[in-house]
């Protein structure tokens, strides 16, 4: 080591230390969840730039601020050497002691801290471990090697070439568009007579009404990479859980249509027509969006879980976790401005001399939930999920976000009503062969997952999924009960366009008389976990039909014939639309509520209009109020009023670590969007039975 100069033994120490404070973490994440580049549209450029950034740019930088930092004064150097050393080691040692799981936060921090500055002051006074810090240099090329050699990264990294496929001749002349929703549970669009509430979701309605309705419709996996391809490829998942790109499903429907039908191909999350016509964005901004993600992804590795809990979610989607505008600012990806990418999708679709195949998969209504139906957004917020994908035991918390999914379900109602009318408005509508469905569904029972099937207390609510079919010319509305799978999209279509597939499919026309009758429902997971290995699930035929979470979510909501009762429910109910002032409202404060993120004014997209229609905060009661609470052992709630009428009134969570929460959502045509909360609402403690309730003021902090 001695005929090496000081400079580089300083670099070649931070390669190495960098190398497992942040590379290997990263690396090691990226190998298990390729999806993460697949959603991107990464092409093996893109995937070797990140290696070189993590492992050259990121520890040249940091040398190079030392270096800058000589120029000054020597010692300065050696300091600022000295920092980024112990950084280093206390970012390796915090993941590992946070594995403890026995540390409070700050210790944990501290102790990490302690670490890392042992391990500088150590490396100034101790020439053994000076050398052996640069010996770690050698550790990037050991975790690159790791990484490309992990099989899904090594397919991707090599961009296998596009599959020799042999299409058939399609003669009919009839568009095809196909619609993939995103975590839409058929339920959520369901009315108390088991049919499309049509007040609340008129355009679903309408398919409803002029089209073939499967009413036992069901997804095969709840993860939207094994999904969509099933969808596309009228097969169930394999043995292995494959990666949703064209390489590896290379018969699907995308190389069906493509020689007879001009292509609009929109996915979101999968790659599997490579030759789509959507433009590419400047790769500059394409790793920008990566590197910012993946700052997020990497913090919550390494920060304890009360910390990371601050964080936006990196547990919703593919890309784009920090949201808010951030990305789309800087016009880096569409997803995070939705309803951009779904009008963006209606304004290609156009009368052409070849028939279209205009296909989108879209991220709504897929949490996060920050939409209204008009709409315009309510406050930012980092994940719609507080309290993680697993519902709490609390009944009303789960609740409370079926309500934010059921307000977003809207807009996307009026997001399909512009499909309609533009296919209306081209003349396409009635030649057209037009399939809307969804590649899973979501649950919002207490105790259950929202997702993740192997942990569902009602499985149903997450296979179950919408699915409309309307036919060239169909005006005229069917209901069929029978046992589809969305493996069936595929052949029906093919059905209607009249043409055979030439491949094995596992799925059948839907309008086949002559399919056999599926006797059960198949759906997929991954078993054992982390074996990238597909475990087959089998549940009755009638899953679908199943209506126990529709009578609950009507208990709660009821349905568009009882205008206002998405914001009318609980014990307090009767008070909504009252004015305060004809009720008994007491003179002295009950205490206080310090509002969340009131001046705040980030929207998602340029266009949108904020509306302060989600009230968030802590309560902090007088010792009185808390008092008689915890001796009754009854409920807290809470009102909201609206320039003095109140508008909705929602329990307060049980005390925890950080006080009474309390979130409500509030209607938006009580609202002014000009006006900032605290100058429109009013909130109140409500104590007493339902018909002599009492209200005591809470003072805004």
């Amino acid at each position: 080591m001695t005929q090496v100069s000081l400079p580089a033994i300083r670099w070649l120490q931070l390669a190495g230390l960098a190398s497992f404070a942040i590379t290997q973490p990263l690396l090691d994440l990226l190998g298990e969840e390729p999806g993460f580049f697949v959603a991107r549209q990464s092409d093996p450029s893109e995937i070797l730039l990140l290696l070189i950034l993590l492992t050259l740019a990121l520890p040249t930088s940091l040398w190079c601020v030392g270096w800058l930092a000589g120029r000054f004064s020597g010692r300065a150097e050696g300091i600022v050497h000295g920092l980024f050393c112990a950084a280093l080691v206390g970012l390796t040692a915090l993941p590992l002691l946070k594995r403890t799981g026995s540390l409070p936060s700050p210790a944990l921090f501290a102790a990490a801290l302690a670490i890392g500055g042992a391990a500088a002051l150590a490396e100034r006074r101790v020439a053994a471990l000076r050398s052996f810090f640069a010996l770690l240099a050698a550790a990037p090329l050991v975790f690159v090697a790791l990484f490309l050699t992990r099989p899904d990264v090594a397919r991707l990294s090599l961009a296998v070439g596009e599959p020799e496929v042999s299409a058939p001749v399609i003669e009919s002349p009839h568009p095809v568009i196909l619609l993939i929703f995103d975590e839409l549970p058929l339920t959520s669009l369901l009315d108390e007579r088991g049919g499309i509430d049509g007040a609340r979701y008129p355009a679903f309605a309408r398919l409803a009404r002029e089209g073939t309705w499967f009413r036992n419709a069901t997804s095969v996996d709840w993860e939207t990479h094994q999904a969509i391809p099933a969808l596309l490829t009228g097969r169930y998942p394999g043995p292995k859980r494959s990666l949703p790109v064209e390489f590896e499903h290379p018969h699907n429907l995308f190389r069906f249509l493509e020689a007879s039908h001009a292509m609009q191909v929109s996915e979101t999350q999968t790659r599997l027509y490579a030759r789509t016509n959507a433009p590419r964005l400047p790769l500059w901004l394409r790793v920008r969006a990566l590197l910012s993600d993946l700052g997020l992804v990497y913090l919550h590795v390494i920060l304890p879980p009360e910390t990371a809990a601050e964080l936006p979610s990196v547990t919703a989607t593919w890309k784009d976790f920090g949201g808010i505008g951030r990305v789309e600012r800087a016009n880096a990806h569409l997803f995070v401005d939705r309803p951009r990418q779904f009008r963006a999708f209606v304004e290609a679709i156009e009368v052409a001399e070849r028939p279209g195949f205009h296909f989108l998969h879209i991220l709504l209504p897929h949490s996060v939930w920050q939409y209204l139906p008009s709409g315009n957004s309510f406050s930012p917020v980092r994940s719609s999920l507080a309290f993680g994908y697993v519902f709490p035991a609390d009944d009303w918390l789960g609740m409370e976000a079926y309500q934010r999914h059921l307000l977003q379900l809207g807009f996307v109602d009026r997001l399909l009503g512009e499909l309609l009318a533009r296919l209306d408005e081209l003349g396409l509508y009635d030649e057209s062969i037009l399939v809307v469905t969804a590649d899973h569904g979501a649950s919002f029972w207490p105790r259950g997952h929202l997702r993740r099937l192997e942990d569902a207390l009602h499985p149903e609510d997450i296979l179950s999924v919408p699915l409309f079919v309307k036919g060239p010319g169909q005006r005229r509305a069917e209901r069929s009960l029978r046992n589809a799978e969305i493996i069936d999209v595929f052949p029906t279509i093919a059905d209607l366009l009249d043409t055979p597939i030439p491949w094995t499919l596992d799925g059948c026309s839907l309008f086949d008389p002559d399919c056999p009758v599926r006797r059960e429902k198949s759906a997929f997971i991954e078993r054992p976990p982390g074996s990238k290995r597909n475990h087959r699930l089998v549940f009755d035929a009638g899953l679908g039909l199943g209506e126990e979470s529709l009578q609950r979510k009507l208990a709660f909501f009821g349905s568009g014939a009882s205008p206002g009762s998405l914001f009318r429910f609980g014990p307090y109910r009767a008070l909504v639309g009252r004015s305060v002032a004809d009720l008994a409202v007491s003179r002295s404060p009950a205490g206080g509520v310090a509002l969340d993120g009131r001046d705040r004014r980030l929207s998602t997209s340029a266009r949108d209009v904020l509306v302060p229609a989600r009230v968030r905060g802590i309560l902090d009661l007088g010792d009185g109020a808390r008092g008689a609470a915890r001796q009754g052992g009854a409920r807290l709630f809470v009102a909201v009023a609206v320039d003095g009428v109140i508008r909705t009134v929602v329990p307060a969570p049980k005390e925890g670590q950080k006080g009474l929460r309390v979130s409500a959502m509030l209607p938006e045509a009580s609202l002014d969007a000009t006006r900032a909360a605290r100058e429109q609402i009013s909130l109140y403690l409500v104590t007493g039975p339902a018909d002599a309730a009492r209200l005591a003021p809470l003072v805004l902090r």
